[in-house]
């Protein structure tokens, strides 16, 4: 953990799961290291951690719907975690699956595939759209230059208007 105020870096607290190739979002005061390679067993996991810096704790936290590892992720102003693309149960297989994660409710969601399989991409949320670009994908793992943008709203919960 790095503290601006005193230019230092220090230790907190272990993951409970090693892992690479995986997102880090923050929302709500917490930190979220989510999916990846397992740092033991190369292969892509579903699994989700939350970091709280006042316990500086980790907890497990519900599962992704999908494993993945290098796939694009962001933050919607709503707080829910977004995840699309990825290399999925085995090296050679990339998906166009996305998911939302409420972290009031700690549950995954589904939401509308992407138009184009990708892994190894960046991903983001501005203007409540989620945008994911760039990578590599299609048949023969060609390099992408294209974006795919998923409108936020179209997955409002149920009970909340939009005016």
């Amino acid at each position: 953990m790095f503290d601006p105020q005193n230019g230092t870096w220090k230790r907190t607290a272990h993951m409970i799961n090693g892992r690479y190739g995986h997102a880090l979002l923050a929302t709500n005061g917490k930190l979220y290291a989510v999916g990846g390679y397992a740092a033991d067993t190369y292969e892509q996991m579903a699994k989700v951690e939350m970091f709280d810096p006042v316990k500086a704790s980790w907890t497990a936290v519900a599962h992704m719907l999908t494993a993945r590892a290098g796939f694009g992720a962001g933050v919607g102003s709503d707080g829910a975690l977004y995840v699309a693309g990825g290399s999925v149960l085995a090296p050679d297989t990339v998906t166009d699956k996305a998911e939302r994660y409420d972290p009031v409710k700690n549950t995954w969601t589904a939401i509308p595939p992407m138009p184009t399989t990708r892994q190894n991409c960046g991903g983001g949320v501005i203007g409540g759209f989620f945008y994911v670009l760039g990578g590599s994908g299609g048949e023969f793992f060609e390099d992408l230059r294209s974006t795919d943008q998923f409108t936020i709203n179209a997955v409002l919960p149920v009970g909340r208007t939009v005016r």
